[in-house]
């Protein structure tokens, strides 16, 4: 099985898994408690998801991602990275308008209930938590737009990518 976490867009080969129901979702069920039977999944794909988890939640999503993929699974993961977001802000060129765009990336769009980030990430805190739940061989990417053309591993603000995209592997 290869698992897209949060996606709606079918794909063939890949079973979608989102907390809300909607066209093109296999599972409804939340990321923190994978309904799947250990060591079942060879792939995982998850953009702009974990950042919308409170902290202990997002670890628990991780090692969950860690209990169902099969030895040497790959993960796949992208988030908003802070640092990025951090500099943008301060910038002084920066109108009111785009520094509001920004921190909306940063709090989440609030649009609906889920729609709140709870937990940003930043290239060695989120390394460290891969780390903590096993993950090995993370690696940095620039996107994966080639798996899921047009997805938020791609985002941008001002100009500049906003993503941290990360592979790691199941140890």
């Amino acid at each position: 099985m290869k698992l897209q976490i949060g996606g709606t867009e079918p794909k063939a080969g890949w079973t979608i898994l989102n907390i809300q129901p909607g066209e093109g979702v296999d599972i409804v069920a939340s990321c923190e408690t994978l309904p799947m039977p250990d060591s079942t999944v060879e792939e995982i794909y998850c953009s702009h998801v974990l950042e919308h988890l409170e902290i202990n939640a997002a670890h628990r999503a991780l090692a969950g991602f860690f209990r169902v993929l099969i030895p040497g699974g790959l993960l796949r993961v992208s988030v908003p990275d802070l640092s990025i977001l951090c500099q943008l802000f301060i910038s002084p060129q920066l109108s009111v308008a785009a520094k509001y765009n920004i921190q909306r990336i940063i709090m989440g769009g609030q649009l609906d209930e889920y729609d709140f980030h709870k937990t940003m990430w930043y290239d060695d805190l989120f390394y460290s938590a891969l780390v903590a739940h096993g993950f090995t061989d993370i690696r940095r990417v620039d996107h994966f737009n080639d798996l899921f053309p047009g997805d938020c591993s791609t985002v941008g603000a001002e100009g500049v990518a906003i993503s941290l995209n990360v592979e790691a592997r199941k140890g």
